[in-house]
């Protein structure tokens, strides 16, 4: 994938986007989020998680809703998503990809996805539209509901009590978030498209 108009983001320099809480990114059920990405490094080189979109603060008054990311202990794609703010494992739930983002992805555009059914409480990755089973590795259960919190949606950060902690190292381009679970249909057909902005379920 080539482009002239991604954001290059550098973990020395503590850089992320962010967009403010509204209603379109409260997303309370199913949940699809897609993007490019062109790390700089590994997580584990770096040794800091890379987050890549979450809406998710750790903070003396946990806001914790969803939180998509490159874990810095196995280089593996996690999604993290809560149903009260907390990291209690009655309400938090978390899901590891199969494939691990090690050193072939250093340099290289890939198109990474992620979608939650909360009815069902599972997860699926996709990585250049192929689809794997998420993998539950902490959690048990969660509500009926992601937990609306008013955090800031982040690309490329969480935060701490408002304060952007946990920076990720490289390129970001065609941030999707969707209020839906994206099948795998869809996502390949559309993972190499520029969308027009008013698809149905596409909260941002």
């Amino acid at each position: 994938m080539a482009n002239t108009k991604s954001i290059d983001l550098e973990l020395s320099s503590s850089q992320y986007a962010y967009a403010a809480d509204s209603a379109s990114l409260s997303i309370t059920d199913d949940i699809s989020i897609e993007v490019w990405i062109k790390i700089e490094q590994k997580a584990s080189t770096a040794g800091n998680v890379f987050p890549i979109v979450s809406k998710w603060d750790y903070g003396s008054t946990p806001k914790r809703s969803y939180h998509f990311s490159i874990s810095n202990t196995n280089d593996k794609l996690k999604f993290w998503v809560s149903d009260d703010g907390t990291a209690d494992n009655t309400h938090r739930l978390t899901f590891d990809s199969t494939t691990v983002i090690g050193d072939s992805y250093v340099g290289v555009w890939a198109h990474v996805a992620v979608t939650f059914d909360i009815s069902t409480e599972s997860c699926l990755f996709y990585i250049d539209s192929v689809e794997e089973t998420g993998i539950l590795s902490s959690g048990s259960t969660m509500g009926a509901s992601i937990y609306d919190g008013d955090q800031n949606m982040a690309i490329a950060c969480v935060y701490s009590d408002s304060t952007p902690i946990l920076f990720y190292d490289g390129l970001i381009d065609e941030v999707r978030i969707w209020n839906d679970i994206r099948t795998s249909a869809e996502i390949s057909a559309n993972y190499q498209k520029e969308l027009n902005g008013d698809e149905a379920g596409l909260a941002a």
